[in-house]
């Protein structure tokens, strides 16, 4: 027979990984707890960020500077420009053919030809491009062909993002494709076409709820934006992180001004003693100083 061996009983340890910013705390008990994806979002917060920010850019210095910033430095004086690189057989450069591109290009790039209004050159609708990317967020730009335009037989034709509906969604259409955010896809999730609510410039509104969409391939729109987060579809404005901020900056400037402008309208009385009035004069000047 065996001998019968006693186990004793052994505690096993837990080791506990924690993430202290994960925990549930009085300080950052504001921030979210679930994370939302990036459609949610932007369709959330997109057309209420789109107004703030297009509000304090008209308002706030602070804000046009940094438009401003953003188009001296990245656009430029000159505006992106075409320096041809192509050689012969004989692999030499070929002047004649790199001149000729760079002289048509920059008569491309005048106002009559450029622009299908004929309003914009090619560097200020670089500059519309960059502006719009900052301030709200993306930029569209719709490629416009025809035989009657130029000699190049192609136009541009910059577009309000806001035209292109951020609540536009349509789960199924009949071809197989899906709307969403004004986009709409293929079933990979490729963009086949843009809706936008209007493309012209003779409605002063945006009309969001009349569904009478323009429905654009998107061959012809250049959309441009930076991505904050995966399968993000619109761009949302770069001035987003300070536009509370600013409002509170501006809300202060105000105060302090105002407060500087109704401080010599102000009168003090004192009675008693003069030694007593002496130093309540100096108190009351300490306390307008801090």
């Amino acid at each position: 027979m065996k001998p019968r061996i006693k186990l004793k009983n052994h505690r096993v340890a837990t080791r506990v990984y924690k993430v202290n910013a994960g925990e549930t705390q009085r300080l950052i008990g504001g921030s979210m707890n679930f994370p939302m994806t990036a459609d949610h979002i932007v369709e959330r917060h997109w057309m209420p960020l789109i107004a703030k920010s297009r509000e304090v850019c008209a308002n706030d210095g602070y804000a046009k500077e940094f438009l401003k910033m953003c188009r001296n430095n990245v656009v430029g004086a000159k505006g992106i420009e075409l320096r041809a690189n192509i050689k012969d057989t004989n692999g030499q450069s070929d002047g004649f053919a790199n001149t000729a591109l760079e002289q048509a290009f920059k008569a491309f790039s005048n106002k009559k030809h450029c622009d299908i209004q004929g309003r914009l050159s090619l560097r200020a609708i670089q500059n519309a491009c960059i502006t719009s990317a900052a301030r709200d967020g993306e930029f569209f730009i719709r490629l416009i062909t025809g035989t009657d335009l130029n000699p190049w037989g192609i136009a541009l034709q910059v577009l309000d993002p806001v035209r292109c509906p951020i609540h536009y969604n349509e789960e199924k259409l009949p071809n197989g494709n899906y709307v969403k955010q004004g986009i709409e896809f293929n079933q990979l999730g490729r963009p086949v076409a843009y809706h936008f609510t209007h493309v012209g410039t003779d409605n002063i509104d945006y009309n969001l709820g009349g569904h009478s969409f323009v429905r654009i391939p998107a061959v012809e729109i250049i959309h441009g934006f930076l991505p904050d987060l995966l399968e993000q579809k619109r761009g949302l404005p770069w001035t987003a992180t300070a536009l509370m901020r600013l409002k509170m900056l501006s809300g202060m400037e105000d105060a302090t001004l105002l407060t500087q402008e109704l401080l010599p309208a102000k009168e003090v009385f004192y009675s008693g003693e003069p030694i007593m009035a002496l130093c309540s004069m100096k108190t009351m000047a300490l306390m307008n100083k801090s």
